[in-house]
C-alpha cells in the first residue's frame, strides 16, 4: 500500500475548503428553512385576515439573523477558517505570524 503526502499549504488549503462548502450548505439549509417558515406565516395571516402582525416581527429578525450568518460564515467563511487555522498554529508554538486581534 502506497500512501501519499501533501504538503501543509495543500492541506490547509483543502481544509479550507471543506469548511467554506459546510458553511454554505449549512447556510442553504437555514435559507430553505426561513422560505418555508415565512411562506407558512403569510399563509396563516392571509387567512386570519390580515390582523396578525407578530409574525411580521419574526421574519424581518430572522432576516437579519440569515444575512448575518450569510457574511459570517459564507461570504467571509475563508477569512474565518484561515485565521482559526492561524490561532491553531499560534497556539502549538509554530507559526511566526501574528495573530489579529478581536
Amino acid at each position: 500500500m502506497t500512501t501519499s503526502t501533501i504538503s501543509l499549504q495543500d492541506y490547509e488549503a483543502a481544509e479550507r475548503e471543506f469548511l467554506l462548502m459546510r458553511a454554505k450548505k449549512l447556510w442553504r439549509g437555514h435559507a430553505a428553512l426561513f422560505v418555508v417558515v415565512a411562506a407558512t406565516f403569510a399563509y396563516l395571516e392571509k387567512g386570519a385576515g390580515g390582523g396578525i402582525w407578530w409574525p411580521y416581527v419574526i421574519v424581518v429578525a430572522w432576516s437579519v439573523v440569515l444575512f448575518v450568518h450569510y457574511r459570517w460564515a459564507v461570504r467571509y467563511g475563508d477569512a474565518h477558517a484561515r485565521e482559526e487555522q492561524i490561532r491553531i498554529e499560534w497556539r502549538a508554538g509554530r507559526s511566526k505570524e501574528q495573530l489579529a486581534h478581536r
